[in-house]
């Protein structure tokens, strides 16, 4: 009888142990899908706000800087305990024949900019993005054990992003010098979206993510291709009609069709 009353406790301790995994299992779904949410929610006020932007006000700005750090533990234990603090990310350097580097980057400045919609999506099944241009920063260990800084001008060619809650995982940069043209992609942003009559009763529909530009040397890489919706009507718009700065050529067929513009049934 004793052993039967101790086989039963035992059956009960781990049919607790089961829905108390089961719980935790729920609450980070839910947890997931509430972030998930967000991100969306975030990005959808984002686009609003480039949709009320005036081209009078859109200007070529500058790039932005991001500091980093070389990695001295390329473990991935090492790897995964950075990811599990949050505030920064892996990443690595390469191209133009110099050795890889890898590097740690902080997770927000990265994060700001793919939640704003500066990478363009390339692969859905990986979920890899390709984002803009940066002035990258790095601190590391010199020969004579003392700290060093250089700043390389980088394009981030690969962002791999978690599907289930859309945060960064990891960077990877490649070298793009000043003195050498560079092929990029741009995502579209629509302005004046608020001198279009059609779209009070209608909608924009985005047929093309991205279009593929070229930036001749010295010149600063945009983060955009505008596209001014001011006196539009319905129809689609082509990738020719696409506002680019000085120094950026478009490498897209000009008659490519990028956005239609449609009215509600």
């Amino acid at each position: 009888k004793k052993k039967k009353k101790k086989k039963k406790k035992r059956k009960k301790k781990k049919k607790k142990k089961k829905s108390r995994k089961r719980k935790r299992k729920v609450r980070g779904e839910v947890e997931i899908a509430t972030t998930a949410l967000r991100v969306m929610a975030s990005r959808f006020v984002m686009a609003e706000h480039s949709m009320s932007t005036n081209l009078s006000s859109v200007s070529n700005k500058a790039l932005r800087y991001i500091f980093a750090e070389e990695r001295q533990d390329l473990s991935k234990r090492a790897t995964n305990a950075l990811r599990k603090a949050n505030e920064f990310i892996p990443a690595s350097l390469q191209g133009r024949g110099l050795p890889n580097r890898f590097l740690v980057i902080p997770l927000s400045d990265i994060a700001r900019d793919f939640h704003e919609g500066r990478f363009v999506q390339r692969n859905v099944s990986n979920a890899t993005f390709g984002g803009p241009v940066y002035m990258l920063s790095i601190r590391s260990l010199g020969h004579d054990r003392g700290h060093r800084t250089e700043t390389e001008r980088v394009l981030a060619k690969q962002l791999r992003v978690n599907p289930m809650n859309h945060a960064p995982v990891s960077v990877n940069f490649v070298r793009a010098p000043e003195d050498e043209p560079l092929m990029m992609e741009l995502p579209l942003a629509p302005v004046n979206a608020d001198k279009c009559d059609v779209l009070k009763n209608g909608f924009l529909l985005h047929l093309v993510k991205s279009v593929m530009v070229r930036v001749d040397p010295f010149a600063t890489p945009p983060e955009c291709a505008w596209l001014d919706l001011a006196g539009r009507t319905i129809g689609t718009i082509e990738a020719g009609d696409l506002i680019l700065p000085d120094g950026v050529d478009l490498m897209s067929d000009p008659h490519q069709r990028v956005v239609k513009i449609a009215v509600k049934a």
